[in-house]
């Protein structure tokens, strides 16, 4: 029914009409009880959406990237009735687009994905946040990676979505090791966030990591593409032929919009972690769990940082970008911070789409 070069764009524009009605009936409603009704019965409907809509895309590698690359892998599997292999080391990524070929079409296949990659992340909003999940996970939709990591970078937006729900089942701990453990066999890139996640079990104090992230600026800004080669020859990721070539690469103009290092990128990256010193020392807001998190994502949006001038560095960025709607507004659905805190999420909530909202309109040519 919608042609694919209009799909993205008629999906930021529901967006939009979802974000500013979520925000009005915030900014308005008087009645806890009438938020929490809104935000169970309103919230199940806009999963449903996404799942519905994301997931029912027509398929396209002009449009959606990567899209028809999966696509070709798993009709040929289908064809072919042999394993396809995407490296050992992520094996169930491999046998899950095989198996899944045996017993549904490449567009049933597609559909199923995006109701994992939707509906992990939601779960992990749902245990954490209860009756206000909706709220966590529209600001996590609302993100500017969210729609891409979806529909062209779909096995690393899955891989995060189990690394997403693993960070929120800690106080399990077999189940938060188990989804630690599934998430980089189906994209090894997370192994970045799952060790910052880890991490900051045995370092807790922010402090800590806000004085490594400083010097994860320092060090980048002063010592350029040293660390590409480093990490390189540390041997890491050396069973990654992809990342290496990112890292390795000669930095390609239109690979991430520009090359060099991304100061307005940096920028982005230092919402959160603003907003986080802020509930952290000025409100004292206290929750382990928070501090975990806000020590998470400044650990591996530092690793990004260092290699910054990297090919397809935006796709690293995303191990630590996917927390940052979480960082931002995690604190204002625990605990009453503010005299009107409803306001407050409100335009929390605008604000943040706005900058996605932006992006988009800049990438489509508006600005």
């Amino acid at each position: 029914m919608i042609p694919a070069s209009a799909y993205t764009g008629v999906y930021y524009n529901i967006l939009l009409t979802i974000v500013l009605i979520t925000a009005f009936w915030f900014r308005y409603a008087n009645n806890d009880r009438i938020l929490i009704f809104f935000c169970r019965w309103f919230g199940w409907l806009f999963l449903l959406f996404v799942v519905l809509y994301m997931g029912m895309r027509p398929i396209s590698h002009v449009y959606f990237g990567d899209m028809g690359n999966y696509a070709r892998d798993f009709q040929s599997a289908q064809i072919s009735g042999k394993l396809m292999s995407y490296g050992l080391k992520e094996w169930f990524f491999t046998k899950y687009i095989f198996y899944c070929s045996l017993y549904m079409n490449v567009n049933s296949w597609f559909l199923l994905t995006t109701a994992l990659y939707v509906g992990l992340a939601a779960l992990a909003f749902r245990i954490v946040h209860k009756d206000y999940a909706y709220v966590a996970f529209l600001m996590y939709v609302a993100s500017f990676s969210f729609w891409s990591y979806g529909t062209n970078g779909i096995r690393n937006g899955l891989a995060v979505a189990v690394a997403l729900l693993g960070m929120a089942c800690r106080e399990r701990k077999w189940l938060m090791a188990s989804l630690f453990f599934l998430a980089p066999t189906i994209h090894r890139s997370t192994l970045i966030p799952v060790a910052a996640f880890v991490m900051t079990i045995f370092f807790k104090r922010p402090r800590f990591y806000l004085l490594g992230y400083v010097l994860a600026i320092i060090l980048s800004v002063t010592m350029g593409g040293w660390w590409q080669v480093f990490f390189v020859k540390t041997g890491l990721f050396s069973e990654d032929a992809r990342f290496i070539q990112y890292l390795t690469k000669p930095a390609q103009e239109g690979v991430f919009s520009r090359i060099g290092f991304r100061w307005d990128f940096l920028l982005y990256s230092l919402w959160p972690i603003v907003t986080g010193w802020y509930y952290l020392v000025k409100k004292r807001f206290q929750d382990p769990f928070y501090t975990q998190l806000f020590n998470a994502y400044i650990a591996a949006n530092a690793f990004w940082i260092l290699v910054i001038r990297a090919n397809y560095s935006n796709r690293i960025a995303f191990l630590s970008w996917f927390m940052m709607s979480w960082v931002i507004i995690y604190p204002l659905l625990k605990e009453k911070l503010f005299v009107r805190q409803n306001a407050v999420i409100a335009r929390t909530l605008v604000a943040y789409f706005a900058f996605t909202y932006f992006m988009f309109m800049i990438k489509r040519g508006s600005f």
